[in-house]
């Protein structure tokens, strides 16, 4: 009766490892489509199902009409601009990359444009335990307005840009995220030049000398690029 148990329980456990191997495999061969259909909607700020018009994809804007999208499967990514009524704009880029032993990486960049900030949100997910899991901070480098900068008049101003971009704190980031449809580098834009119509508006006063015109000025680079490092499983400068 013992044995009987013990060789009951043993094929239940193998059949159980089985199946988690086979749905293991399963999500490593779906395509970027399939993820963001099966991706959990609580994650992503303003979801837009995606459906087959012809040759083309389509969704719904925030404001009820249908818009177009790109639906790469090839090159695992997807993007939605929505503008809504005119007041503001939702960008979603949804991008699929393989780690070093080909599990799925989903990128998920989120902007939002609402007429007077910029706001960005970049995070990356893998599944661990049956669950995606938030690993951003393993796979991005930081990134910040200073690195636009000129570093030695940073060195030399430190204490009036934290003060500064302290005063515009979240609302706008001063970049934005371009996820790769082709290859594998993410490229992070400057948009300094915005600072100089969203200060006034944020209510954002000079730090001593400093004003939000001075700053852009200070801008030294347009374009920081981050490589993807598959063998680390993040990306570099």
């Amino acid at each position: 009766m013992l044995r009987r148990t013990l060789l009951g329980t043993w094929l239940l456990c193998s059949a159980l490892q089985a199946g988690a191997a086979r749905a293991e495999t399963q999500r490593k061969n779906l395509d970027v489509l399939e993820h963001y259909r099966h991706f959990p909607k609580k994650l992503i700020k303003t979801y837009f199902p995606l459906t087959r018009k012809g040759d083309a994809w389509v969704t719904k804007s925030t404001a009820g009409w249908e818009l177009s999208a790109t639906v790469d499967i090839l090159n695992g990514y997807i993007h939605i601009a929505d503008e809504g009524t005119g007041g503001g704009t939702i960008d979603l880029q949804f991008v699929l990359f393989k780690t070093a032993d080909r599990k799925p990486l989903i990128a998920l960049c989120e902007t939002d444009m609402d007429g007077i900030g910029v706001t960005h949100g970049l995070r990356f997910f893998l599944r661990r335990g049956g669950a995606w899991t938030d690993v951003t901070k393993t796979v991005l480098p930081p990134i910040s307005i200073r690195d636009f900068i000129d570093q030695d008049w940073l060195q030399a101003n430190r204490s009036k840009v934290d003060s500064l971009l302290e005063s515009i704190g979240e609302k706008y980031s001063g970049f934005h995220f371009e996820l790769p449809r082709h290859g594998t580098t993410i490229k992070v834009h400057a948009k300094l030049s915005m600072l100089v119509s969203i200060c006034p508006m944020l209510g954002v006063d000079a730090v001593d000398d400093l004003d939000c015109q001075a700053l852009s000025e200070r801008k030294a680079r347009d374009v920081i690029a981050l490589k993807w490092n598959r063998a680390k499983t993040r990306f570099e400068r």
